[in-house]
């Protein structure tokens, strides 16, 4: 209200000066013409007496003469008192009018103010109580082009956005609680049994060579986990700028199985290579790395005597690298959790750690790709996929 009157109060003083300044004016002119028309009366009055003067001869004094008439006029107004003031003019009826105008113009600005601000505050209320009601959960967007059309949109899309940031932060929070459960579970495992093989060397020394043995194993182990654990941390912090470079399939195929070939043939599982060979652009060592765990399971996964067959193939949309086995298979629970980390299925050897398939997932989709599972009672078929036409986000490399 108070603002109302403040604004009302300018508006009444601004009219008054503008109204008070076109009144002086509109006298000031007036004065002009009437002096104008006084000196033109005493030409025409002296013209009388001038013998052959005609009003001709006075139209053009008027025309070429005017400055001289109206001087002559006003001179003869003042010396008569018709100027300045002339009794004949009221002046402050034009000044009782502009005052009353003015006052018009001032409670109308101050009318249109309280107005405004009135519909303002119950349009303030409205957006505060929609804004309660965001954040109570109901998703309601209105959609009404008016004043606050644009800011009741941007209001509706920040609190959804910090809506879904505190639903991320929770999952995030239940999920780093989860794995870090999980790390001092799987850590703790092999300490354990480190603590007790040390304790078994001291006291039970017929068996020490045992014992030491067993105990470089669960070293070995421990290295291993530990490596994981950094590699997949490294993954998730965004910390790996995959490389850029232009191998084949098949001698990257033939490197990453390296490593398990005394598994395999400890097994004497049947490995086989089919399909034709494609060139690869990417970051061969990881990539090395996700497709070593996926053969390490197929061919843990199978008997002895079993079978795993790795298939490239291609065709306009996507690039392949399939490994199949025909082992048990994946049971239809495992399966919804077959990717998560540190999730163990239910003939998992007992020296897996459950990262080997989040890893594997986490770098295929680094390059941009994908990781696609399938199971049967007949056996289980994991297949990487790259896209060669779209673009990566994220990553500097492409397939």
């Amino acid at each position: 209200m108070r603002r109302a009157v403040v604004k009302g109060a300018v508006a009444f003083i601004v009219s008054f000066l503008l109204l008070s300044l076109a009144t002086a004016f509109a006298f000031e002119e007036a004065e002009h013409i009437l002096s104008l028309f006084a000196g033109a009366a005493l030409s025409s009055y002296s013209a009388k007496d001038a013998p052959g003067a005609t009003e001709t001869d006075l139209a053009v004094i008027l025309k070429e003469r005017p400055d001289e008439l109206m001087a002559n006029g006003a001179r003869f107004l003042r010396y008569y008192g018709y100027l300045p003031g002339a009794s004949y003019t009221n002046r402050h009826k034009p000044l009782w009018m502009n005052l009353a105008l003015a006052l018009f113009a001032g409670l109308l600005a101050s009318f249109q103010s309280a107005r405004g601000e009135k519909k303002l505050k119950r349009e303030l209320l409205k957006l505060s109580d929609y804004l309660k009601a965001l954040h109570r959960g109901e998703d309601k967007l209105v959609l009404r082009d008016d004043l606050f059309g644009q800011l009741r949109d941007d209001i509706y899309k920040t609190v959804l956005i910090l809506r879904e940031s505190r639903e991320k932060a929770l999952a995030d929070r239940a999920l780093l609680k989860r794995n870090i459960e999980d790390i001092t579970h799987q850590i703790k495992t092999p300490l354990t049994t480190i603590r007790l093989m040390l304790d078994l060397i001291t006291q039970d020394e017929a068996n020490q060579t045992e014992h030491i043995a067993r105990l470089d194993e669960e070293i070995d182990r421990l290295n291993r986990l530990t490596s994981a654990l950094l590699k997949l941390s490294s993954l998730d912090a965004g910390a790996i700028a995959f490389r850029s470079e232009r191998f084949n399939a098949e001698s990257m195929i033939y490197e990453a199985i390296q490593p398990i070939e005394g598994l395999i043939q400890q097994k004497q599982v049947e490995l086989r290579l089919a399909g034709q060979d494609y060139e690869i652009k990417g970051d061969r060592s990881w990539l090395m790395e996700a497709f070593l765990n996926l053969v390490k399971n197929a061919v843990e996964a199978v008997d002895d005597r079993g079978i795993v067959e790795i298939r490239l193939s291609e065709n306009d949309i996507y690039k392949s690298m399939a490994v199949r086995d025909n082992g048990p298979g994946i049971a239809a629970d495992d399966m919804r959790h077959i990717f998560d980390r540190f999730f163990k299925t239910q003939n998992a050897q007992k020296e897996s750690f459950g990262i080997g398939l989040s890893m594997a997932k986490s770098i295929v989709e680094g390059h941009g790709g994908s990781l696609e599972v399938e199971s049967t009672s007949t056996g289980s078929c994991f297949e990487i996929r790259f896209y060669p036409q779209l673009a990566v986000a994220g990553a500097d490399a492409s397939i």
